[in-house]
Formats: structure tokens, sequence, C-alpha cells
């Protein structure tokens, strides 16, 4: 259902009047809209007074609960407590695709875990650097 002009996939403003009385959207209520497009559906929940956070900025403030970060906490320690292991054997390149499979998990997981670590400086004592598109170079000491 689009309007036909404008953004692909555009709205009419009767549709989204719809969706917010379905969700029962009252003034002062917050509205995520993930995916903005032409923002016809936050100019419509602006009208009807609520508070838009648009696009990316709703998805940077959404709060993950504390059973998803303890776990994505976890994932990290065992991914770089692998990867110092690793390091003390000798190795220097990990590529995400094999700790994963070594550690059970995905490997867009370890890729955005490792990824997170190395720009945080939460490394445990390890300096990583992205070395290819999948590939990352892990030596012992911290920074990059």
């Amino acid at each position: 259902m689009t309007i036909g002009r404008g953004t692909h996939g555009a709205k009419p403003d009767a549709f989204c009047e719809w969706v917010l009385d379905l969700l029962g959207c009252e003034p002062g209520d917050a509205v995520d809209d993930l995916f903005p497009g032409s923002g016809a559906f936050s100019r419509v929940a602006e009208g009807r007074g609520a508070r838009v956070t648009r696009g990316i900025e709703a998805v940077n403030e959404m709060k993950y609960d504390g059973e998803m970060r303890a776990r994505s906490e976890t994932q990290t320690r065992t991914i770089l407590e692998h990867l110092r292991e690793g390091v003390r054997r000798g190795q220097v390149y990990f590529r995400s695709a094999d700790v994963a499979d070594a550690l059970g998990m995905s490997t867009q997981c370890v890729g955005s875990r490792i990824g997170s670590a190395a720009r945080s400086g939460e490394t445990g004592g390890l300096r990583i650097e992205k070395w290819a598109q999948t590939v990352w170079r892990v030596t012992a000491g911290a920074g990059p």
C-alpha cells in the first residue's frame, strides 16, 4: 500500500492513523520509527503529540534488557579467552569463521563482538586489529 508518488513505499496518512490507532498511540507516547523513509508515519505520529525518534537514532537509544546484555558480555569474554589461548600458542591471525566454528557461535556474532571489543579497548590485554574483511590480527598487549 503506497500513495503512488514521492518515496517508494510511502504510506497515506489514513493508513498511518489506522496503525497508530491499533497501537493506542496517545499524546506524549514514545514512537520509534526504525525505517522513516518518506517521513509520513513520523509526521502523523508527531501530529498526535507523540515523541518520535527516527531511524538509527531509535536503534541506538534502545536499551538491552539485563539478560541480553549478560549474554553479549559472556559471548565476548568467551571469544576473548579463545583469542588469548591462540596467542599463547603463537597464533596471530584469526578468521571469524574459524573462531565461530570452534565456539559454536555464528560468524556474524563473532565478528561483531571482536569488533566491538577492539573499538572499545576492552580486549582483556589483547591488541586486536582488523586485518581483512573477516580476519583479525591479535597479539599480546592492549591498544592499537
